[in-house]
């Protein structure tokens, strides 16, 4: 998956993404499915959430040919809201340096 831009990647997006794929690789297909439809929900480029969409119907046949039933996830089940996902960063001041932490 290639993001939109270097400067528009997300931290969280970037993690909902690769656990997503990270479950769908242990074959957690439903986990897999709500964490890519997650970061899809995060995804700022139209081609972005194609992408995403894509895979999440490809863990979907998976999930169908593991022989399980068909299910479906929409945004309000998962608590995803339309509007845009704000990051805050905070400064830690760190008193160790390198490994001591």
């Amino acid at each position: 998956y290639i993001f939109s831009s270097p400067w528009s990647i997300l931290p969280s997006l970037q993690a909902w993404y690769r656990r997503g794929k990270v479950n769908a690789s242990l074959e957690n297909y439903q986990d897999a499915v709500c964490d890519l439809t997650i970061a899809q929900s995060m995804e700022s480029s139209l081609g972005g959430k194609r992408q995403i969409e894509s895979e999440r119907k490809i863990i979907l046949d998976r999930h169908e040919r593991a022989g399980c039933t068909l299910f479906q996830h929409n945004e309000k089940q998962l608590g995803i809201s339309d509007e845009p996902h704000q990051v805050k960063q905070q400064c830690v001041e760190v008193t160790g340096k390198g490994r001591e932490i």
